[in-house]
């Protein structure tokens, strides 16, 4: 029952996703939700997934969305060019790398415009261009229910029959806990249930900790060896050396006594 009621549970997986705007010279305007997999992608691949067909000229995207603007060293494309701009806390900021050098992460929105510098994006925001995923929740009270019921009947069935080798009357399944995808997109994991790794995770800890303290007791020892070592090897020489003297001295002293 237990196994039934864990495989029942959904698996919730969070993609990254990113939000773009594209505003053309006729003031029309077109934005995207792209889902990726990556880390970070570039703001020219948020273009490319979104199925926006951007056109590099050089390094520099001149089209958009079958809209293009002159390339660099045309006359009069100081005025019309595709601007790259990324929205910050809630306001557009002209961008300070390229779009193929960008990096676009989780929650970011990139912003096109086609002609001067001056901003002419509209407000927006992430949540805007990407809806926060509908959460998904699993009934807590069945499943501790079946938890129940499962841990039941596998005490009656123990004093019936003997347990596999390789299986003790410690050994139960462990429910996985429920997962659900906040506002903001990051995934929220609520009631835990205890785990059988975890005293094994804290072992393992201990263990790690005790080698560390036992290798810094045996450098600190080797330490102190080579310290006393100089030590007593320059002892030895000073010793040597005033015995050597000493013995210098009786020798000029008996050649100097009278016959």
């Amino acid at each position: 029952m237990i196994i039934i009621a864990m495989m029942l549970i959904p698996a919730v997986t969070h993609a990254s996703r990113a939000g773009v705007v594209v505003r053309h010279a006729d003031g029309s305007s077109k934005q995207k939700c792209v889902e990726f997999s990556e880390s970070s992608i570039t703001g020219y691949d948020l273009l490319q997934r979104g199925g926006l067909d951007p056109i590099l000229d050089r390094g520099f995207v001149v089209g958009i969305d079958n809209e293009q603007a002159k390339s660099f060293n045309d006359p009069g494309s100081q005025n019309d060019y595709w601007s790259y701009w990324q929205l910050k806390n809630g306001s557009w900021l002209y961008a300070r790398a390229g779009a193929t050098s960008s990096e676009v992460k989780d929650g970011n929105v990139d912003g096109w415009q086609r002609g001067g510098s001056g901003l002419m994006l509209s407000s927006t925001s992430f949540d805007t261009i990407c809806p926060p995923v509908p959460s998904t929740k699993v009934d807590s009270t069945s499943l501790a229910a079946a938890a129940s019921s499962d841990s039941t009947t596998s005490s009656a069935n123990s004093e019936v029959s003997a347990l596999p080798p390789n299986q003790t009357n410690d050994q139960k399944a462990t429910p996985s806990p429920t997962n659900s995808v906040g506002k903001d997109g990051t995934i929220v994991a609520s009631a835990p249930a205890p785990s059988l790794a975890a005293p094994l995770n804290n072992q393992n800890t201990n263990q790690n900790s005790n080698i560390v303290q036992y290798l810094i007791i045996i450098l600190a020892a080797i330490g102190l060896g080579f310290i006393a070592h100089r030590l007593l090897t320059r002892f030895r020489r000073q010793r040597n050396k005033s015995v050597k003297k000493t013995s210098q001295v009786k020798a000029l002293s008996s050649r100097r006594l009278p016959k």
